[in-house]
């Protein structure tokens, strides 16, 4: 899956589990869908652009799912946020679980969860362009709907909230609402 897929599902998914406005943690949730991404995908390119290598003959950095894929990453937040009583890490440690429940759903061997007990696995494409073609697929593309269309959903849900809605506005208009705050 790609980028709105997994901002979009990923908080579809965990909606059930959020507070009713918590503006800040829900960017940090948006995050964590994408963070496996952005943290392996550059990491790959980056040492295939800088060493002239690719897939196995890189090493342990063999592909575009490792360490920002794992499961253990993902344990390694919720633990730290738990801990630390933190809404933002908590928040961001949901995010990367749905990530990588995206990514399992889609991919057959989601071995790379697993790591270090597993192998991550070696980069099936040949290069970028091959990569990005790969994203043109039917599955894929209806998931990147679906995702922008539930970002839109709440979207336009926070900006009703923010704009506040006929009980808060009610509340903040009494003088003793202030008070209680």
């Amino acid at each position: 899956m790609i980028f709105f897929g997994h901002l979009g599902i990923g908080s579809a998914l965990t909606r059930p589990f959020r507070r009713p406005d918590p503006y800040r943690a829900w960017r940090w949730l948006l995050l964590g869908t994408v963070l496996s991404d952005l943290i392996d995908k550059p990491l790959y390119y980056g040492l295939s652009f800088a060493t002239g290598l690719k897939g196995a003959d890189l090493g342990l950095i063999c592909g575009t799912r490792t360490f920002g894929h794992t499961l253990l990453l993902a344990l390694a937040f919720a633990a730290l946020g738990l801990g630390r009583r933190s809404g933002p890490l908590i928040a961001l440690a949901m995010g990367l679980l749905t990530h990588l429940a995206l990514d399992a759903v889609f991919d057959p061997h989601p071995g790379y969860l697993l790591w270090p007990l597993t192998a991550f696995p070696v980069m099936p494409f040949k290069n970028l362009h091959d990569h990005v073609a790969s994203w043109a697929n039917v599955r894929l593309l209806i998931a990147e709907g679906v995702g922008a269309a539930w970002l839109l959903f709440e979207w336009r849900d926070r900006m009703r909230f923010s704009r506040g809605t006929p009980a808060r506005k009610s509340r903040e208009a009494r003088p003793e609402a202030a008070s209680d705050s």
